[in-house]
């Protein structure tokens, strides 16, 4: 129960700061973030398909488990962006970047 609760609330606290990040002087996010950044996407893509709790946080785990991603491992990364502030303006625009990819991809006639 308790991993389940601290999953969320790290999700939700990146998520929430997802709009208020703008630009400025950039760094670049190594190749981890990166992949940290499109795991954030497809957990906000996976929260819109899958509003409810119960059955979110089991295809949450599911494809961090897919990604070979543990709650610890997604928690350290959580962290050691948070260590320099800076980072996260970066890391927002790779997560918006990936999630436009996917709804473009998803919007187009196949």
């Amino acid at each position: 129960m308790a991993m389940k609760i601290r999953d969320g609330m790290i999700l939700f606290f990146v998520l929430a700061l997802l709009p208020s990040c703008g630009g400025g002087h950039q760094e670049r996010l190594s190749r981890g973030d990166r992949r940290f950044a499109r795991v954030v996407a497809e957990l906000t893509l996976l929260r819109e398909r899958v509003p409810s709790e119960p059955a979110y946080s089991d295809s949450a785990r599911a494809l961090l488990m897919r990604r070979k991603i543990t709650p610890d491992a997604f928690a350290k990364r959580y962290r050691r962006l948070d260590s320099k502030p800076e980072r996260w303006a970066v890391f927002y625009s790779e997560v918006r970047a990936a999630l436009d990819s996917s709804k473009s991809s998803a919007a187009a006639p196949r």
